[in-house]
């Protein structure tokens, strides 16, 4: 979990029934200039499993943080395909299971290729 405050981004683990540490100056951020930051983003930017951080900050460039060793879990990538008049496979759904945890994905909209 993550959040900006003020103009200090700050990183927060997940202790399970511990509650969440605060891990922002383990990770080097808490001299991080945030000022302006309009948007905080998770995403998979390097395709290697771990959720990088992009830091949106108006007129200035975005900020990447990626998350290098993060990704201590293993990750799945599915590629979809459809037939006849849908190719792209839109409207496909995606459940996985895994010891008791449920993953939902339908696909709305043509990936980026």
């Amino acid at each position: 979990m993550w959040t900006i405050h003020g103009s200090r981004l700050r990183v927060f683990r997940n202790c399970g029934s511990r509650g969440f540490e605060d891990v922002s100056k383990a990770l080097k951020l808490v001299d991080l200039d945030v000022s302006g930051a309009k948007s905080l983003i998770a995403a998979d930017v390097d395709g290697d499993g771990a959720s990088d951080l992009i830091l949106a900050r108006g007129s200035r460039a975005p900020l990447v943080l990626h998350n290098i060793g993060g990704n201590q879990n293993h990750s799945l990538r599915i590629a979809l395909t459809g037939v006849a008049d849908n190719k792209l496979a839109i409207g496909t759904k995606v459940e996985v299971l895994f010891n008791g945890t449920l993953q939902k994905l339908r696909l709305r909209e043509a990936p980026d290729i």
